[in-house]
C-alpha cells in the first residue's frame, strides 16, 4: 500500500512539475510577442506619420512636391512616398502619378 501511495505521489509531483513547466513556456511566449507587437508597432506609426490621401485636406496647404524611383510594386513605392514626406515634414501627401513597367516611378503633392 505505501509503494502505491508513493508512486502516486511522484506521479503527481512529476505532473505538477510539467505544468508549471509549460506555464512558465506559455506566459514567455505570449510576453515575447506582446513586446514584440509593440516595438512594431511604434515603429510603423513613427515612419508613417504622413498620411496618403485621395484630396486637398481641409485646413492644410500644398508646399511641395516629392518623387520616389525604384519602388517594385504599389505598396513599396506608397511607403517610399510616405517616408519622404514625412522627412520633410509634411502632415499628409497626394500621389499624382505612378510610371514603369517593372521599376515604378512616382510623385506626389505634400500638405502642411
Amino acid at each position: 500500500m505505501q509503494i502505491t501511495s508513493m508512486i502516486n505521489l511522484s506521479i503527481v509531483k512529476l505532473m505538477l512539475a510539467t505544468l508549471i513547466h509549460l506555464l512558465k513556456v506559455i506566459t514567455m511566449k505570449n510576453v515575447k510577442t506582446l513586446i514584440a507587437a509593440v516595438v512594431l508597432g511604434s515603429l510603423s506609426f513613427a515612419s508613417f506619420a504622413a498620411v496618403e490621401v485621395q484630396a486637398t485636406p481641409d485646413g492644410q496647404q500644398k508646399f511641395g512636391t516629392i518623387s520616389a524611383n525604384g519602388g517594385t510594386n504599389l505598396g513599396s513605392l506608397e511607403d517610399q512616398l510616405a517616408q519622404k514626406a514625412e522627412e520633410m515634414g509634411a502632415k499628409s501627401f497626394r500621389i499624382t502619378s505612378v510610371t514603369g513597367p517593372n521599376t515604378l516611378h512616382g510623385t506626389a503633392v505634400i500638405y502642411k
